[in-house]
């Protein structure tokens, strides 16, 4: 069985991935916020570009794999709306998704139609949380869509499972950004948890819900500037829909952009991430990097 395989099918049981093997490099191509057919039919969506650019990707690395940051489907994450529209666009590489889900997959009941489309691939027992390993690093992806105690009860996997893997350089991804210049403004929902990712030395947050791409400098959950071990959180809420304007940029927003949509490609390399926002547009409105792993506080 070949690694992406054999990383899938431990995924399917919902199990901690150990490894992928010792390739050099992974690739990841990260969007939220995808798929809308309710103006158009799926080949004429801004969706189905950024699958076209992701597929020429998959096609020419067969171990890259895609992050979705939820929202996957709109406007309400009904069956239909994962098979006729979902499913023919960004479902062309469904077997090679890691998804997480977004407030709109949750418009249907308990985003039941999210975990039927994706099945095992969600995670276990349709919490919507779970973690994989690649090579040195460690990516959480997690569900901001839960309240009470099913919120405590993924507080408290992840303070273990990041125990679990305190010598690995962590990535954490869930729709909901704590803090945006977009139009839905800071939601506190995951400020627990931004917290203990940075309490453990974590690096880099993905999230989407905002219509757009925006990326700020390392900072603390409150928005303080902190070089020296602040997360850096990157929205990107460009997989399809319909983008937004923004406000004024807010305090540590380095970056931001609504002109094009797109995908944040990560390559992650030894203690390294690097990251490049590529457009359907030619590449046009690119933000690029490179961030290096914190070690555990």
């Amino acid at each position: 069985m070949n690694n992406l395989k054999k990383a899938l099918s431990l995924l399917a049981l919902g199990l901690i991935i150990q490894s992928l093997g010792c390739e050099a490099e992974t690739n990841l191509y990260v969007a939220g916020d995808i798929a809308d057919c309710r103006t158009e039919s799926f080949e004429k969506t801004d969706a189905f570009k950024t699958a076209a650019l992701v597929k020429t990707h998959l096609q020419n690395d067969p171990k890259a794999l895609v992050v979705t940051l939820g929202d996957n489907v709109y406007q309400n994450g009904t069956a239909s709306e994962f098979a006729e529209c979902y499913g023919n666009t960004w479902g062309q590489f469904k077997d090679r998704t890691l998804p997480l889900p977004g407030n709109h997959d949750y418009n249907t009941k308990d985003a039941v139609p999210y975990y039927n489309y994706f099945g095992k691939q969600a995670g276990p027992d349709q919490l919507g949380y779970y973690s994989i390993n690649f090579q040195k690093w460690h990516v959480l992806s997690l569900n901001s869509n839960l309240t009470g105690e099913a919120q405590q009860k993924q507080i408290d996997w992840v303070k273990k499972d990041l125990a679990d893997h305190k010598d690995m350089c962590t990535i954490a991804a869930w729709h909901h950004p704590v803090l945006s210049s977009g139009m839905h403004g800071n939601n506190a929902i995951m400020t627990p948890f931004w917290n203990i990712l940075q309490s453990s030395g974590a690096l880099l947050v993905l999230a989407g819900h905002e219509h757009n791409y925006e990326r700020f400098s390392p900072q603390d959950a409150d928005g303080t500037s902190n070089t020296f071990n602040g997360l850096t959180e990157i929205i990107v809420g460009t997989g399809g829909v319909k983008l937004r304007p923004f406000g004024k940029p807010i305090h540590n927003s380095v970056f931001w952009d609504n002109t094009s949509h797109g995908v944040l490609h990560l390559t992650l390399t030894d203690e390294q991430v690097e990251w490049q926002f590529e457009s359907i547009d030619d590449g046009t409105n690119h933000d690029r990097g490179i961030l290096t792993c914190h070690s555990s506080n």
